[in-house]
């Protein structure tokens, strides 16, 4: 994919140009970054300035984003932007705006980012959390500060200066840039800004802004790696404190094989917002011994459908428990029952076929008969439609009874996950039915059988090492 070549392109790139002095009208900031101090630099603010046509400014932009993303390079609107300046100041005289245009986003190096947000919070010894693609621990600048020597680029400070600090940092990973060095080696954009300005305000907010795209994913890849903990309140990361913390550093370095040797571009972004809560380091290492020693569980696989169905269970036993750690219980208590519903339920059932899969698969967990089990559910079920009907409250007990059963059905699905026992929750639900008919008609499945659903051994009771705030179930609570 690549920009359109007609009349209308052409004409709006060429009308298309960035000044230092901010237009009265139709202007975009080169990069907000830049703008609000948030990047580091000592030059001053650039603004794009464009024409009033019947292509818009917006469908320019979206068009330069669908072109870096066929390419699989990071694509925002900010990083249009910032490609849009390259753009239309490096273009030669006499080149058509359109062909220089797609030469540039379709010219691409590919590069490695290392990454770390650093907080000024002080970190007890030792501490490391590896929660999946990210991981939590003292800042060690050695190797990105080598990486930087090599390829030619420096930080606005020491990065020694803040060794030690926590910072949470994602192993390097591999990025498809644009290639701006032809563009911007001489010509146009040289003589009318300069290098120091090309440098420090045009690429700078080029390389910004793919530092920015990675670093949006952050909360979303980290909620993801820890689904299932958090889902079954084993843990929980509070990531907006992480990476908003006062006095928060993003500290980003891209690095680059030339015919020449090593390139590199670093950059250096301050970030402000609140306070920060770090997750203890060794319980959540128990957390993951214990998944993988009594369930088997490491890791969900989402092209498996079985693993998909559980992933969008923990989604909502995930938003549950965020809610009972702010103080709403009540909308705790109805995301951990929509949960149970959208696993366990189906059109045309009534919560009472609910209560049976649930109460087949968590009564040796709970230490009750199926039956009563049974009962337990049907009373928690009745809580929530006086909840939704009548606006009663639910009681801290309800809550705390629900979760427990969520989280004692997520301990079989992770088991049966393990073992790939089953292809689709459908082929498991099936099975729980039958299970639950041969209890009711005395004549209960072997041993086996019920070990193949993901149900704990008879006399066991599974109980995880860590649960946060109030949720450890006891025999006193059922």
């Amino acid at each position: 994919m690549s920009l359109p070549e007609n009349a209308a392109f052409e004409t709006f790139l060429r009308e298309c140009s960035v000044v230092a002095t901010k237009p009265a009208n139709l202007f975009l900031p080169l990069s907000e970054a830049h703008a609000a101090g948030r990047v580091v630099s000592e030059c001053p603010p650039l603004f794009i300035k464009h024409p009033s046509s019947d292509l818009k400014i917006s469908s320019v932009l979206r068009q330069i984003v669908r072109t870096l993303s066929s390419c699989g390079s990071p694509a925002t609107e900010q990083v249009a932007i910032a490609a849009l300046a390259l753009i239309v100041e490096s273009r030669p005289e006499g080149v058509s705006a359109v062909e220089h245009s797609n030469a540039c986003l379709e010219r691409l190096i590919e590069a490695r980012l290392m990454q770390s947000v650093v907080l000024q919070t002080p970190l007890r010894s030792g501490y490391r959390l590896d929660l999946g693609t990210y991981s939590l621990a003292a800042f060690d600048p050695t190797k990105i500060l080598y990486s930087a020597r090599r390829g030619g680029s420096s930080f606005p400070i020491d990065l020694r200066e803040i060794a030690g600090c926590p910072a949470l940092e994602r192993a390097p990973i591999d990025v498809s840039l644009v290639d701006w060095g032809p563009a911007c080696s001489g010509g146009a954009i040289l003589r009318k800004w300069g290098t120091e300005i090309v440098d420090k305000s045009f690429k700078d907010s080029y390389f910004a802004a793919v530092s920015d795209f990675f670093t949006l994913q952050i909360k979303a890849t980290i909620k993801q790696d820890i689904l299932v903990y958090e889902s079954a309140g084993m843990i929980f990361i509070d990531v907006d404190s992480l990476i908003h913390a006062p006095l928060t550093k993003v500290i980003s370095l891209f690095d680059w094989k030339t015919a020449a040797g090593h390139k590199s571009w670093a950059l250096f972004t301050n970030v402000s917002n609140f306070h920060v809560n770090l997750q203890p380091d060794d319980e959540f290492r128990a957390s993951k011994q214990w998944l993988e020693k009594a369930l088997g569980y490491t890791t969900l696989n989402p092209e498996k459908p079985f693993d998909r169905a559980i992933e969008t269970y923990c989604r909502f036993l995930q938003r549950a428990n965020e809610q009972r750690r702010e103080g709403r219980r009540d909308e705790a208590f109805l995301h951990f029952a929509i949960a149970l519903d959208l696993l366990l339920g189906a059109e045309g059932k009534s919560a009472e076929s609910v209560a049976q899969r649930a109460a087949l698969i968590v009564h040796r967990d709970i230490g009750k008969s199926p039956e009563d089990a049974v009962n337990l559910l049907k009373g928690l079920y009745s809580v929530r439609s006086k909840y939704v009907h009548e606006g009663r409250a639910t009681s801290p007990n309800d809550t705390l009874l629900i979760e427990a059963i969520c989280s004692a059905v997520l301990w079989s699905l992770l088991a049966c996950s393990s073992k790939e026992t089953f292809v689709t929750i459908d082929d498991w639900v099936l099975k729980v039915d039958y299970a639950f008919a041969a209890e009711r008609a005395k004549t209960p499945l072997s041993e086996s059988d019920l070990l193949a659903l993901g149900i704990p051994a008879a006399g066991e009771r599974r109980q995880p090492p860590n649960r946060i705030g109030d949720i450890a179930a006891t025999s006193e609570n059922w």
